[in-house]
């Protein structure tokens, strides 16, 4: 009998259906639980056999049935962001995250700035660039809600700049879900994917004695304090510098400082410090800030652990709040925060979400201290 365009249509969707995840799971449950609850141990002695394979036919149709159920329960939708400038020559990583994102999670969906903006043409700023990636994943999630794919949990695999990472935790620090984790490449786990961060109030509780305790090993002795700056002008003393190394960069907080302190970007001997304000001119000073505050670790990189990272920025935040409000009563207004970060990406995104436009990153691009020559 001939099967119509419709009918091998129909046997297609079925066939990748069966072969999918959720349809690997219905097959497990349908046949450990026949197995396991006597459709098949019934047959089994009707045929006479011992009483040790009911057993052994029992325990392993419980075992597919429980695998069956790990497989259909609800496991997020895993979202691929890259706004990376592209290397064809180290995809590996961002093609890694995209496979992780596939296998892990019951959907998946994949933003990649040379998909958005083919042969990196006509990329627009930090702002424009991240509001075009940010719809992009809006829109997507509102085809798999009204697919049924949608659960409510989404998980972030982000590769970009810390500018970058922190627009985008502003927009998702605004949004409600079940739960939106920051996923991390785990050096110390063989570049396992782990998720570091919930984007949740707890990040927003207080820093605690078992935070500190967690963090032990990370923080140098002495507490971070407010440094004043008194050559700054006063129209820009409100301005103040936060400061973060976490990740190691040798000369990162010496940078900042200068930076923070006098608006400069070249170092008196010339030598670029990386970061820069204006993108027509990244030699050119920009502001200066009226005080600042440094939150360095030791040379120790952070324990790959969602407990030691959560602890990590409720210290950030215990510190930004007490410096913003010294500073606010030594000026009489608000603050300005100018953020000078070195750490994982996820701490650019989850600051991005819970500082919003209390603060704004500084650029840095390794590629302008390169070219000093090598000297520093």
């Amino acid at each position: 009998m001939a099967v119509g365009p419709a009918g091998r249509g129909a046997l297609v969707q079925f066939g990748r259906w069966l072969f999918s995840r959720q349809g690997r799971a219905a097959v497990l449950i349908a046949v450990g639980g026949g197995v396991s609850l006597g459709m098949v141990p019934n047959i089994v002695e009707s045929f006479g056999l011992g009483p040790w394979l009911l057993w052994v036919l029992a325990v392993a149709g419980l075992v597919a049935a429980l695998w069956g159920w790990m497989l259909a329960r609800s496991r997020g939708i895993g979202i691929v962001v890259t706004l990376y400038p592209p290397d064809p020559s180290s995809p590996s990583r961002v093609d890694g995250a995209e496979r992780v994102a596939e296998d892990n999670h019951e959907s998946h969906i994949v933003i990649r700035r040379d998909q958005l903006w083919p042969g990196d043409r006509n990329v627009p700023d930090v702002e424009e660039r991240v509001s075009v990636a940010y719809r992009q994943i809006q829109s997507r999630l509102r085809e798999h809600r009204r697919s049924g794919l949608f659960t409510g949990a989404v998980f972030y695999y982000i590769t970009a700049q810390v500018p970058d990472c922190y627009a985008l935790g502003q927009r998702l620090g605004v949004e409600i879900h079940e739960r939106i984790a920051l996923m991390h490449a785990s050096k110390q786990r063989d570049d396992l994917y782990i998720p570091v961060l919930t984007l949740d109030n707890v990040l927003r509780e207080p820093f605690t004695n078992a935070d500190r305790e967690r963090l032990r090993a990370h923080l140098l002795p002495d507490e971070p304090k407010l440094q004043e700056v008194p050559s700054t002008p006063a129209e820009y003393r409100h301005r103040l510098g936060l400061i973060i190394r976490i990740a190691r960069q040798g000369r990162m907080v010496y940078d900042a400082i200068y930076v923070a302190g006098t608006g400069r970007v070249l170092l008196d001997n010339g030598d670029h410090t990386g970061y820069w304000f204006d993108a027509a001119d990244m030699s050119a000073p920009g502001a200066p800030c009226g005080a600042y505050v440094v939150i360095d670790t030791t040379p120790q990189y952070l324990a790959d652990s969602p407990a030691v990272y959560s602890a990590m920025v409720r210290y950030i935040m215990k510190h930004w709040a007490d410096a913003c409000g010294e500073w606010s009563r030594k000026v009489g207004r608000s603050v300005e925060g100018v953020l000078f970060l070195n750490a994982p990406n996820e701490f650019a995104v989850a600051l991005g979400a819970l500082l919003g436009h209390e603060a704004a990153p500084v650029r840095h691009d390794m590629a302008l201290v390169a070219s000093n020559g090598g000297h520093r």
